[in-house]
């Protein structure tokens, strides 16, 4: 049995999905703070990488190169720090991760896959803030966006072990249901 952790839960490798502005990063930070475990976030290599090969960051290297080449970066960083980081561990993930097939293979059985799910509307007006990125039309960027997001919300749930519903929930709120529903998920799997 493996010994337990802070807040009683044992270590494990979890790896944080959801649509772009879901609160990845924001929750990793917070569950880390919480469990007293390390946290990456997978756009933190990506954007040194694509800084190091073309000058520019992760949105202008997604509109300016092919988006194969943009997975394979994605797919390096994460075979990169499965392989070198061990238990426990919190990894924040793209937004658009679910779409990189190459990536996906890449998680163990030993991954607790969680989904961070959010209201689309919600998720638009954060997204939108900054721009319309590269991967929503430019003539109707809010039914591309709710074409991704039904897309990619329906394949996060279809692998995830854990879904977390952050509608009408605050950081706080969201991490406390996501370490309630870790403990039960580790626990249950001993």
């Amino acid at each position: 049995m493996k010994e337990q952790g802070k807040r009683g839960i044992a270590p494990a490798m979890v790896i944080l999905f959801g649509i772009k502005h879901s609160g990845k990063s924001s929750i990793g930070r917070m569950l880390s703070k919480e469990l007293d475990w390390p946290f990456s976030d997978l756009d933190d290599c990506i954007e040194m990488k694509t800084q190091e090969a073309a000058g520019v960051s992760i949105r202008d290297f997604f509109r300016i190169e092919e988006q194969c080449r943009f997975f394979r970066l994605e797919h390096e960083c994460l075979d990169l720090f499965l392989k070198n980081r061990p238990a426990p561990w919190i990894l924040a993930t793209g937004g658009g991760i679910i779409e990189n097939e190459s990536a996906m293979g890449i998680f163990s059985a030993q991954t607790v896959k969680i989904f961070l799910h959010n209201d689309p509307e919600i998720l638009f007006e954060r997204i939108i803030r900054k721009g319309i990125p590269p991967f929503m039309s430019p003539d109707d960027p809010y039914g591309s966006f709710i074409a991704i997001y039904e897309s990619r919300a329906a394949r996060y749930r279809a692998i995830a072990d854990i879904i977390v519903d952050r509608t009408n929930q605050s950081r706080e709120e969201s991490t406390e249901t996501l370490i309630t529903l870790l403990k039960e998920y580790i626990d249950a799997r001993k």
